[in-house]
């Protein structure tokens, strides 16, 4: 019974921080049945928290790997939670395939898109895991792992440039003015300086996590959104 309140502590964690990965994309909605407000009275379905852990652990032990979240399913997760709890909704569903080139490449998907307002956002979601290593420290993992995120939060850029480039062809709402682009991913990524061009003026990571991404869309209405307009990784559209 020693390890019952770690498995509950894990399940009601609620990130706060970015000090923890983010517990929501590892917490089926059944786990935890939250029945009264007042006095924080829960029960836990501890069938299924048992199941769940001994999962992950096997598979930890079998790589050296955390389980990873499937692409599709945390592009879902992101998009329910936006559409749950902020007034975005979305302009095209998860994985839209572009017709166009990107970088060079074709075949690129648009995970989640949405929009409030004049301001389109959109979010490049990545579900890679952790391994023993880069969890304890290992610098060139973590480098490299720092390098790679802000290659992905680029390549989400020049995704936005050439939807706003097709906007007409592709369909957008007319009321859209600019896109502005994100990576969303189930690990908090820590990156090497330089970083200050990775966040932005408020703090706010572009490579952020679910929780991070919908408290940061809540807290928006339609004039501070259109003010992201300004943002320097902004997309605007051409008048």
């Amino acid at each position: 019974m020693e390890v019952a309140p770690l498995m509950l502590q894990f399940l009601s964690h609620r990130a706060c921080s970015r000090d923890t990965m983010d517990s929501l994309l590892f917490q089926p909605t059944r786990f935890l049945y939250c029945c009264d407000d007042k006095d924080r009275t829960v029960f836990v379905h501890l069938g299924s928290v048992i199941r769940h852990f001994m999962y992950f652990l096997d598979q930890f032990e079998r790589s050296g790997h955390y389980g990873r979240v499937k692409g599709r399913s945390l592009e879902s997760l992101l998009l329910d939670e936006i559409e749950g709890r902020t007034q975005f909704r979305r302009i095209w569903e998860p994985g839209h395939r572009l017709p166009y080139q990107v970088a060079g490449r074709t075949g690129t998907d648009v995970d989640v898109f949405v929009q409030k307002g004049e301001l389109a956002v959109m979010f490049d979601c990545k579900s890679y895991g952790v391994n023993r290593s880069y969890e304890l420290g290992d610098g060139q993992l973590c480098w490299e792992r720092s390098e790679q995120a802000k290659r992905w939060l680029r390549f989400a850029q020049q995704t936005a440039m050439v939807i706003a480039e097709h906007r007409v062809d592709l369909g957008l709402p007319e009321s859209i003015r600019g896109i502005l682009p994100f990576v969303c991913t189930g690990w908090p990524e820590f990156l090497f300086e330089p970083s200050q061009d990775y966040f932005m003026p408020d703090g706010m990571p572009r490579i952020a996590t679910v929780r991070e991404i919908v408290g940061y869309l809540a807290d928006l209405d339609e004039q501070s959104g259109s003010n992201l307009l300004l943002d320097e990784w902004a997309v605007l559209f051409d008048s």
